[in-house]
């Protein structure tokens, strides 16, 4: 009796070939699922922070009594004036890359800027200070700090502007943000605008992401008072 023949070699190279175009085919879908998640994955990474970022951004904005930046200046000196400051050019002092803000906190005017007097709203509430900023890697900090009260060359003031990415004296710092850039695609060359001195209006201007993956705020929040805000 004869023994039942074996695969030819030729046999044995078509059912290779056919094995590895079915593992080949099985592969490209796995990899294409895998990076429609990755994809899926750093989107929501961006919208979520932009998302949050302008949330905190707008939250402590309504509640601002007072700004230390953007600060423009005050019309020939004097902060009692009831003439406001326009800033019609990019990189004028009424735009910033850092938004420095006071909440609880009240200046009140003398004859001459700064001569100003700052005080508590509420003294049965601390005042808080914060920060935003974006260092040169593209990630937006905040920081924030409570206190009865912050001083300034033994004044009290709204403090000034820390080093982006550091935490205000008595405060934490988050990174909040990655990969935001200028919105220059808008025309804007700055994160945060005030366009007039005694306007409560605050702009915010910034992209987060890159390519076809990108969340652009594009907005003006109003403060919680028009105010006249001291330098520190």
């Amino acid at each position: 009796m004869r023994s039942p023949r074996g695969f030819s070699l030729v046999e044995l190279l078509i059912a290779i070939l056919l094995t590895s175009m079915v593992i080949l085919g099985i592969a490209a879908v796995f990899s294409a699922v895998y990076r429609f998640h990755v994809a899926g994955y750093q989107r929501g990474l961006i919208q979520g922070g932009k998302t949050m970022s302008y949330a905190l951004l707008a939250r402590d904005i309504r509640k601002t009594t007072m700004f230390t930046l953007p600060n423009p200046p005050c019309p020939s000196g004097n902060c009692s004036s009831s003439t406001p400051v326009t800033c019609p050019t990019a990189g004028g002092p009424c735009d910033s890359d850092t938004l420095v803000g006071c909440m609880n906190l009240d200046g009140i005017p003398g004859s001459s800027f700064p001569a100003t007097q700052v005080q508590r709203q509420d003294t049965n509430q601390l005042a808080t200070a914060y920060q935003y900023c974006v260092d040169a890697s593209g990630n937006m900090y905040y920081t924030s700090a409570q206190a009865a009260g912050f001083t300034c060359g033994g004044a009290a003031c709204c403090p000034a502007a820390v080093t982006c990415g550091t935490a205000l004296a008595g405060g934490t710092v988050s990174k909040i943000a990655s990969q935001v850039r200028k919105d220059t695609a808008g025309g804007f060359s700055y994160y945060f605008r005030r366009p007039l001195k005694q306007n409560n209006l605050v702009e915010i201007h910034y992209s987060v992401g890159s390519g076809t993956a990108t969340a652009t705020v594009n907005t003006a929040v109003p403060a919680g008072k028009t105010f006249i805000s001291p330098s520190p």
